[in-house]
């Protein structure tokens, strides 16, 4: 059974006329509904672990960096169209709603991309469903939605730029985001690069992308304010960025507190570029949180060359 939002206000709408609401009550509920007004998003998974989805999902705290936590944002803000994992609807239903979005040329919805993209044998390797009688893959869906979309957003290192997904040989042939759409797509892809990126990196970009914030992003479409100009290991304003640099370094992991450049930590490389610790993530840790607040080193899975066995290009 298919049922939206605006739907369902009016089936409560229904109830109460049924139960015997008064006519100002009525005016008054169907000019609220008329001017509903919620931001489409069209959310495509194609090859990965969908764990960015599951890092999306854990965005439950309040008063985090002014952003919502999920459930205020999916109801309150955006009308979550098409996602494969979170919509009720499956199968042939599923198609029906993601093939409706795709006629009605409309270009103010935000398109969300997590995993990579296939692209050998025109994508077979990576289908999402299917459309006319016809596999439709990751690849084709992507460059159909990316048409009309106000903005594009590819969540994860996977869609960012490879990743685990296109890592070693990638027999599949996956490419990012960018890498399919190219430099007329430029102005609209935002890269929020993570293995999984941070929820609040991406709520963030969400609600000011609803509020009509221009985002700042650095040459490969990063949110400066989201991922830092300097790699975790350089000095910001005389401060260290990582702040594990200068302690006692360690020899094991879970040592809390302590830095981990002997264990191979990836703060060194050049484009480790994150601001994931300082935001909250799980439990309140002290001082430190995320990987490191968890006794690991950062692994670089932010970085375009995750998981460091080929070269972004």
């Amino acid at each position: 059974m298919k049922i939206t939002r605006r739907d369902f206000l009016k089936w409560m709408l229904a109830s109460g006329v049924a139960i015997g609401v008064g006519e100002m009550g009525v005016t008054k509920a169907t000019q609220f509904i008329a001017s509903l007004k919620y931001t489409p998003v069209i959310w495509l998974q194609a090859a990965g672990c969908s764990g960015c989805t599951i890092s999306f999902l854990n965005m439950v705290q309040n008063n985090v960096d002014e952003v919502p936590t999920v459930d205020k944002l999916l109801l309150d803000s955006i009308d979550l169209k098409y996602h494969n994992t979170l919509m009720a609807a499956s199968g042939k239903e599923a198609m029906e709603i993601l093939d409706a979005e795709t006629r009605l040329n409309d270009s103010n919805y935000i398109l969300i991309v997590e995993g990579g993209i296939p692209t050998v044998q025109n994508g077979i390797h990576c289908v999402i469903g299917e459309k006319n009688g016809k596999p439709l893959t990751a690849l084709q869906a992507l460059k159909d939605f990316a048409l009309t979309a106000k903005h594009i957003i590819a969540i994860g290192t996977c869609s960012s730029f490879k990743g685990v997904a296109g890592a070693g040989t990638n027999p599949t042939g996956v490419n990012s985001v960018e890498g399919i759409l190219g430099s007329d797509y430029t102005s609209r892809i935002i890269n929020l690069p993570g293995c999984p990126v941070h929820p609040y990196i991406i709520g963030e970009t969400i609600v000011k992308l609803l509020i009509g914030e221009t985002i700042t992003k650095d040459s490969k479409k990063r949110p400066l304010s989201l991922y830092s100009t300097k790699k975790l290991h350089d000095s910001v304003d005389g401060k260290n960025n990582c702040p594990l640099k200068g302690r006692s370094k360690t020899s094991k992991l879970g040592v809390c507190g302590s830095c981990f450049d002997e264990l191979g930590c990836k703060g060194k490389e050049d484009e480790t570029r994150v601001s994931c610790y300082t935001k909250y993530w799980g439990l309140d840790w002290t001082n430190t949180k995320g990987c490191l607040g968890a006794g690991n080193m950062c692994i670089g899975c932010s970085n375009p060359n995750f998981p460091f066995n080929k070269i972004y290009k």
